[in-house]
């Protein structure tokens, strides 16, 4: 259910890209906070999908959550040149195509329902523990190679 805020969950011992673009003549503010860290914030306005900057998010090796790291993210857009901000509607959804991950946050900023004035996107790779390994560098009972403990 699209509100204020959403918050997702990256792998643990991960490097996360994370990209904004803007598609709006307001000014759109992103506000991504890992848990336990300081927010980071992106700011910018203009049309078909303009970048407003980009960062690395370094997840850490473990934490309190099975699912992994909490990151939360805000949108907010301004009309007056950054005066006031109201909060735009936010909404997520993720994929994962082979070792490819892709989380996509959109944004509405207006009653338009186009849901295009602002995106952030987390990108990161998950290659399995056991890539690149062989049946004959495992123990004799490839416990370890066929994911058996």
């Amino acid at each position: 259910m699209p509100g204020p805020s959403v918050t997702i969950q990256l792998p643990y011992a991960s490097r996360v890209l994370v990209q904004a673009f803007v598609n709006a003549a307001s000014i759109q503010r992103f506000t991504i906070t890992p848990a336990g860290r300081d927010a980071i914030v992106i700011t910018g306005n203009g049309y078909y999908d303009t970048p407003a900057g980009s960062t690395i998010i370094d997840t850490p090796a473990g934490g309190p959550s099975p699912l992994g790291a909490s990151v939360t993210i805000a949108i907010e857009h301004s009309a007056d040149a950054g005066r006031t901000w109201q909060a735009s509607r936010v909404d997520a959804v993720g994929c994962q195509l082979m070792y490819s991950n892709l989380a996509v946050i959109a944004s509405e900023d207006s009653g338009g329902d186009t849901w295009c004035a602002a995106t952030v996107l987390f990108s990161w790779t998950s290659v399995p523990a056991n890539i690149g390994r062989t049946p004959a560098s495992e123990p004799a009972d490839g416990a370890h190679y066929h994911g058996r403990a």
